[in-house]
């Protein structure tokens, strides 16, 4: 049995545990792994599941939605959750947040490794979708 049904170019988790975790990034590895992104470009794509998702238990109480999708020109990754929003967001962004918890860089290194980048937060819950665009190969010069 396959982790996505043929022709399948979209995945959806529920995160819950750092289990449901690895399920989404060892999913989202066999639904990209056909595509030509670079060695570079995918291991972005996990980190940035990895920051994303791990704010879902980290600060939102463990209830959360994970999603990828293949889109014509690379893969959209969306993560939304249920807890009180984001306080502090543009400094989060900005990279002057002083974390209380950990590093602080979650966030604004996912904004950076990743070609598009969009926050909505509320007092009902956050929603961040991420974007990596497929790069054309570059032939290499001696």
């Amino acid at each position: 049995m396959s982790l996505l049904d043929e022709g399948e170019s979209m995945l959806v988790e529920n995160i819950f545990s750092e289990n449901d975790i690895y399920v989404a990034l060892s999913r989202t590895r066999y639904l990209i792994k056909d595509l030509p992104f670079s060695d570079s470009d995918k291991q972005a794509i996990f980190v940035t599941i990895m920051e994303l998702t791990r704010n879902i238990l980290i600060h939102a109480g463990s209830k959360g939605v994970f999603t990828c999708d293949i889109v014509d020109n690379g893969v959209r990754i969306t993560v939304r959750d249920f807890g009180s929003g984001i306080r502090d967001l543009d400094e989060i962004l900005n990279g002057s947040y002083k974390s209380k918890t950990g590093l602080g860089l979650g966030l604004a290194g996912s904004k950076r490794l990743m070609d598009e980048f969009k926050i909505k937060t509320s007092s009902k819950g956050t929603e961040i979708v991420a974007f990596k665009r497929i790069k054309p190969r570059r032939m290499r010069s001696f």
